[in-house]
């Protein structure tokens, strides 16, 4: 049963991040900073209020939740800022390795310091593989020269936010003995979409409302976005209690990557170049490896 759930959380998130990727192309007016807080208030509100409304309002948060909580609001938010700053300076592949390499390696540091949840020779070497995966799979594009210190510090900090989201996350399911999933959800994307709504406001007040008229198209695409990360996180927290936390992200971000990777090219029609093809196989091998 876990591991059809693990299946089903990493086709959720991959539907998040193709509805995300369609909310850009289909936004009315050219795409920037306004438009990138505009849609993390949105899919902030959309996810917290959703699952509040999947627990029947019920709300009983514990001082630890509200404190992890709390704490993964603003790296959420930091997160938000951090990939749209290192969008704006510098190339995407090398965004995109930060974030996806972040993901996996932060929070598998963290658990087996601060949870005890060791891995085997077999995860250690599952994990390596994830990461030259996802080296391979940004290697169109993928360059270090001519970047500025700026671009390399919001890298930096992709890398450390996207790990702590779930880092986070593992230890108040830890913690709390898999209760009060839904009150640290809430808590961290309702308070990002507060923090994301203040950015947007002093950052360009004459945007702050007609960044939220995005359109037929576009809106339908966020509420997609929306449902579909209501469900993988609610999923992902669960599943972090009931499995090895690393294991069950490791796992997602790998799938989703090989997922996202065939969508893209099914959909939107992009070609996959040998590197990514070898990427998609050698993680996979990774994936395997995660599970033995």
């Amino acid at each position: 049963m876990h591991i059809l759930l693990l299946g089903a959380s990493i086709v959720v998130a991959t539907l998040q991040s193709l509805f995300s990727r369609l909310y850009s192309d289909r936004y009315p007016r050219a795409t920037g900073m306004a438009s990138a807080l505009a849609y993390a208030v949105f899919y902030g509100a959309f996810i917290g209020l959703a699952t509040l409304a999947l627990e029947g309002f019920a709300f009983a948060a514990s001082p630890a939740t509200w404190i992890l909580g709390v704490a993964n609001a603003l790296v959420l938010s930091l997160y938000n800022l951090s990939l749209l700053q290192a969008g704006i300076c510098g190339g995407y592949a090398a965004l995109m390795v930060s974030l996806l390499s972040g993901g996996i390696l932060v929070p598998a540091v963290s658990n087996a310091v601060f949870l005890g949840q060791a891995l085997g020779a077999a995860q250690l070497a599952g994990i390596a593989l994830l990461l030259l995966a996802i080296v391979l799979m940004n290697l169109r594009g993928l360059s270090v020269a001519g970047q500025s210190r700026k671009f390399y510090l919001w890298c930096a900090l992709l890398f450390l936010t996207n790990g702590l989201y779930s880092a986070l996350l593992s230890a108040q399911a830890q913690l709390a003995a898999g209760a009060q999933r839904g009150e640290m959800i809430s808590i961290t994307y309702l308070g990002s979409a507060l923090a994301c709504a203040a950015l947007l406001f002093f950052r360009a007040p004459r945007e702050f409302c007609p960044a939220f008229h995005m359109g037929g198209r576009a809106a339908l695409c966020a509420l997609g976005g929306g449902v579909s990360a209501t469900i993988a996180s609610n999923l992902l927290l669960f599943l972090m209690h009931a499995m090895n936390s690393t294991v069950v992200n490791t796992v997602c971000n790998g799938g989703v990557l090989v997922v996202s990777t065939l969508l893209s090219a099914a959909m939107l029609h992009e070609k996959l170049t040998r590197p990514a093809v070898l990427g998609m196989v050698v993680a996979c091998a990774g994936i395997v490896l995660m599970g033995l």
